[in-house]
């Protein structure tokens, strides 16, 4: 149990205590990711940057989602062979182009670290499905880093697998065969973008830009 995702990232940043002021960025996922990962980045001496992904909705059950994209990385997850794979092309289309976007609103005028060549920690607050975290991953993977490994306070067990199926180190403290991850926490408020802009701003800024695409 976590009293809030600062309490969280503490908790792993003992775990990833090797990388402290390596040559390594801590990438965290909105919204609620970020929470874990700037107090994370600033206890390892790391630079933080974010990954944005959205949710492609199923045209037929808006309520439901067939699968995540991140501003470079897809996971789909539905076996329903009658969505047409030109509505699929289109989503993902529009929402990269919407990522792009709102990545930029984040971070503002922020010199982002280079991600190449670099140990890359990607930063949630919890994972129930993995494919939000895998569009992400994947996309991180364009950038040709040294490795990719996954700190994740809480997830559940067939997320953990999922992610275990990709070459990917798993950082967790707690795993669950519920869908309940929530409960892991005693204090879990909603963030506004405004809290994520702010904590950008706070963020270690290295010299060498580049692009996230």
């Amino acid at each position: 149990m976590f009293h809030d995702r600062k309490h969280a990232a503490h908790l792993l940043a003992e775990m990833l205590i090797e990388y402290k002021d390596k040559e390594a960025v801590v990438v965290a996922i909105p919204r609620g990711g970020v929470l874990v990962g700037h107090p994370l980045a600033k206890s390892l001496g790391l630079p933080l940057d974010i990954i944005p992904s959205k949710r492609i909705i199923d045209p037929a059950h808006k309520d439901e989602s067939i699968g995540t994209v991140s501003i470079a990385g897809l996971d789909i997850t539905t076996t329903n062979q009658e969505i047409p794979q030109d509505y699929i092309y289109h989503q993902v289309a529009t929402i990269q182009h919407f990522l792009k976007h709102q990545h930029e609103k984040y971070v503002g005028l922020i010199t982002l670290p280079s991600l190449t060549d670099k140990t890359l920690i990607l930063v949630d607050d919890k994972i129930n499905s993995a494919s939000q975290f895998l569009a992400c991953y994947r996309s991180l993977g364009k950038h040709k880093p040294t490795k990719i490994i996954a700190a994740i306070p809480v997830l559940t067990e067939n997320a953990l697998q999922r992610i275990k199926e990709e070459p990917c180190h798993v950082i967790y403290l707690e795993t669950t065969c519920h869908s309940n991850v929530e409960s892991y926490y005693e204090l879990l408020p909603k963030v506004a973008e405004e809290e994520i802009i702010q904590l950008m701003q706070d963020s270690i800024i290295l010299p060498k830009a580049r692009s996230i695409t």
